[in-house]
């Protein structure tokens, strides 16, 4: 499958986690790594059940072209402002692509650091 530029209508910002233990507490912030062209999909209700996904209201399925170095551990910022947490990544490097599955994030802070 090759990305179809047209496709890729919405940018986002993908979002590299930071750990800090100095307090005692772990604390994980974000920091914006770097701004990508998508192609943003909500996943319906029968989507979710069908995949057996976490029934989660809002899900999302997200087409990038291949990034090396995303891991499972970073989020992404939709346009609404919004942080999502990546709860699957599927990998198609050598056609030049990658689908991040994606859930909001509902821990208390939604700060990013630029």
């Amino acid at each position: 499958m090759l990305v179809n530029a047209g496709k890729l209508d919405k940018m986002i910002t993908l979002l590299k986690p930071t750990v800090d233990y100095s307090t005692g507490n772990t604390v994980r912030t974000y920091t914006e790594a770097v701004k990508v062209w998508a192609n943003v999909k909500q996943l319906t209700l029968k989507d979710l059940v069908t995949s057996q996904y976490e029934l989660v209201s809002e899900t999302y399925t997200v087409l990038i072209r291949y990034i090396k170095g995303i891991g499972a551990d970073w989020a992404v910022k939709l346009p609404n402002g919004c942080r999502y947490v990546i709860t699957g990544i599927n990998t198609y490097a050598s056609e030049g692509y990658m689908i991040l599955s994606i859930a909001l994030d509902t821990t208390e802070i939604q700060e990013v650091a630029s």
